[in-house]
């Protein structure tokens, strides 16, 4: 089952075109609120606390409602909910026929976090796996990211004047300095670990295996840099080889869509061996 609803998904995103990601609804922000409305003092509790008070929640329903799906309308509505909820998270669309501005390393990171850990943490866990990575990222984009500072005190990237009036109109500054964001963001590195080493060992055997492999040996285990940079380190590397005069854009894709083809592969041998 998860390996067609998985490929249904990519199906109807890349070719019919129906993309959820464009028309999602800004949830974490409204859930936020009213999370703090009844609990004033999430923002500067425990990590821990906060993390189970606003990801649990998400969590518990998601699997009563699959569980009162399966036992109330049979396999095949439980099927059509995980087929809606793998949609709504994941963002397959053909990168072929997007319009790109971003650079490779931007391209990369986006396609891990839109789709290769959504793949990962679906095919693993199912949609109670699937629903707490995807809210646990979409809490660290949504109210952890625009309230970094830089040592000077003034928010990062060019955009930061923006991201200052965002951070007043949410009145979210409370959570700069919370032991909450820190424990979010490392929640998110960990579950970061495997998928993100995983997808570097792929590039790793769709590109120039004893250079890349050698990198992704070395960098296995290092601590100094952020998880998803050593993506963009494997990436950058196993594209060395294959970039042409006119720049990395569409050599980047073709990796993209290369390990995307080796994952699926995987699951599907992992599928039969169950099977058999």
């Amino acid at each position: 089952m998860t390996l067609i609803v998985i490929l249904s998904a990519l199906a109807i995103q890349r070719f019919l075109g129906y993309c959820s990601s464009t028309n999602r609804l800004d949830w974490v922000s409204h859930y936020f609120k009213w999370m703090f409305g009844k609990c004033q003092w999430i923002a500067e509790s425990h990590g821990l606390i906060g993390f189970a008070l606003l990801i649990l929640p998400i969590v518990f329903l998601t699997a009563v409602i699959f569980g009162i799906i399966y036992a109330a309308f049979g396999f095949l509505a439980y099927w059509l909910l995980n087929l809606l909820l793998f949609w709504y998270c994941v963002d397959g669309r053909n990168l072929r026929k997007m319009s790109h501005s971003a650079s490779s390393a931007m391209m990369l990171q986006n396609a891990y976090e839109s789709l290769f850990a959504i793949v990962f943490w679906y095919a693993l866990f199912g949609p109670v796996g699937l629903s707490l990575y995807f809210s646990t990222s979409q809490i660290n984009k949504v109210l952890f990211q625009p309230l970094r500072l830089t040592a000077g005190g003034e928010t990062s990237g060019n955009d930061g004047g923006e991201r200052k009036e965002v951070c007043e109109e949410r009145d979210y500054r409370a959570l700069t300095d919370s032991s909450m964001q820190s424990f979010f963001l490392k929640v998110q590195n960990g579950m970061d670990w495997v998928p993100v080493r995983l997808l570097g060992l792929t590039f790793a055997l769709v590109a120039d295996f004893s250079a890349v492999f050698k990198l992704w040996v070395d960098k296995l285990f290092d601590q100094k840099m952020q998880t998803k940079a050593l993506l963009v380190v494997w990436g950058e590397a196993s594209l060395q080889s294959e970039v042409p005069a006119e720049g990395k854009l569409l050599p980047t894709i073709s990796l993209i869509e290369k390990a995307l083809l080796v994952w699926l592969i995987v699951i599907f041998l992992v599928t039969l061996g169950f099977l058999s």
